[in-house]
């Protein structure tokens, strides 16, 4: 996907509206609307961030030893307010390592995690909770864990030396 930053975006956005206005035909209203959402920043909070940064779950996938092209991380767990919540994180090769866990999931007491790779391909994967390792994962084809905050390696991320 095409990266604009918000100042190209913006003169972009006026460009369209300047001329959907001019004439009104359907097949310019149509373009409007679909260079909108695709120009649209839909990112959410599970985007990739400095691992230094980040509190609750978050994971690094380490890419000098992830063969895989694809990973889709399936999230789930019952919150504070005991509500059940399931969410899913994909990853492809080319974006940061480093992906936090959605807001709403990201301070769980527990919480299960299935991590698919691409075809049967090699990933390896670090679970983290705040600075500290949970698990460490290699994956080929499906894994799948429960994880604890509690049930930490009492390895700073500092220390480990895997960040990219």
């Amino acid at each position: 996907m095409i990266t604009i930053n918000k100042f190209w975006r913006g003169i972009l956005i006026i460009l369209l509206l300047k001329i959907t206005f001019m004439k009104m035909k359907t097949l310019q209203y149509i373009l409007l609307v679909v260079v909108a959402f695709a120009l649209t920043d839909c990112r959410t909070s599970s985007t990739s961030l400095d691992p230094k940064e980040i509190d609750g779950w978050h994971f690094h996938i380490c890419s000098n030893e992830t063969k895989a092209s694809r990973l889709w991380f399936e999230l789930s767990g019952t919150n504070g307010n005991s509500v059940y919540d399931r969410q899913e994180i994909k990853w492809q090769s080319g974006r940061k390592t480093t992906i936090a866990v959605p807001e709403g999931m990201r301070f769980m007491d527990e919480m299960n995690v299935s991590i698919r790779t691409s075809g049967k391909r090699k990933a390896k994967v670090c679970i983290l909770y705040g600075q500290f390792v949970i698990k460490s994962v290699e994956v080929t084809g499906t894994e799948s864990n429960k994880v604890s905050r509690e049930n930490r390696d009492n390895c700073p991320v500092d220390l480990l030396g895997f960040l990219d």
